[in-house]
């Protein structure tokens, strides 16, 4: 008799065993079904089309770029896969937008600028004069700029094309300091700052030079005081002058969402 109790009590050890490998080499996977609800740490696929002032300028769905002639060539139109995260990399009001939506569910939603890109700031934009004059020739400039960007290998009367796209001849170089002379000639175009730029004039001493930017183009643009160049927008080009403006484009405006849930990947619980 206690030999079959025993022999019971080893068959139930093994099944409990079994059953407690099972659980825990086997955990429970995330959920994802069409009855959830998105939530905050969640993971979402979704499509979305943003609409700016009545006008679509964003989607994932190709064929709705194609309705508003926003084609961008070489673009993947494709769904967004992310984390519901509130203070992350996308806007709140973009994220939050999201949250209780059902798998399949179509959602129009407005972001105020609290929500999105911040409201307008009138400082971040710049006027600035198109026309500027340049001096031909630079006198002491320190050697050691070019031997650190152009090589050590420098000599009188080196013709250097630089970065910008003009030729510079070096001149009355010194162990420590050289003469630059801008090889200018009219009509000789070139970009400096990230702005497109023209010669139009020359005198004995000087270049006229005008800034040719785009109005409503985007360009990378380095401001004062600083060494990093950023996002901008010309604004308002006018003979004389135009405008630079470091706000985001969207600063200030609502932003109006249309978003498609596709899925929503649940965490397990730990």
């Amino acid at each position: 008799m206690e030999n079959k109790n025993l022999l019971i009590g080893v068959v139930l050890g093994i099944i409990i065993v079994a059953i407690a490998f099972t659980i825990f080499s086997n955990p429970t996977p995330p959920k994802t079904s069409a009855n959830i609800t998105a939530d905050w740490g969640d993971m979402v696929t979704v499509d979305y089309t943003l609409v700016v002032d009545g006008k679509v300028v964003e989607t994932s769905i190709s064929s709705v770029a194609a309705q508003n002639n926003i084609t961008i060539q070489g673009a993947s139109y494709s769904p967004l896969t992310f984390k519901l995260l509130y203070g992350g990399s996308l806007i709140s009001g973009f994220v939050k937008g999201i949250v209780g939506m059902k798998v399949g569910e179509q959602r129009t939603f407005n972001a105020t600028p609290e929500e999105a890109y911040g409201p307008y700031n009138y400082s971040l934009a710049k006027p600035i004069d198109r026309y500027y004059n340049m001096s031909l020739k630079e006198e002491k400039v320190p050697r050691a700029f070019f031997e650190k960007t152009y090589g050590y290998n420098l000599w009188e009367d080196r013709v250097i094309r630089t970065a910008s796209g003009y030729d510079i001849v070096l001149t009355n170089l010194t162990n420590t300091t050289l003469t630059v002379e801008y090889m200018f000639k009219i009509n000789d175009s070139f970009t400096i700052n990230g702005l497109p730029q023209k010669v139009v004039n020359i005198t004995n001493t000087t270049a006229s030079i005008r800034i040719d930017p785009v109005e409503n183009a985007t360009y990378m643009i380095t401001p004062e005081k600083s060494n990093t160049a950023v996002s901008a927008i010309i604004r308002k080009v006018t003979d004389q002058k135009f405008i630079i403006d470091y706000n985001h484009k969207y600063a200030g405006r609502n932003l109006q969402f249309t978003i498609t849930l596709n899925s929503v990947i649940r965490p397990s619980a730990s």
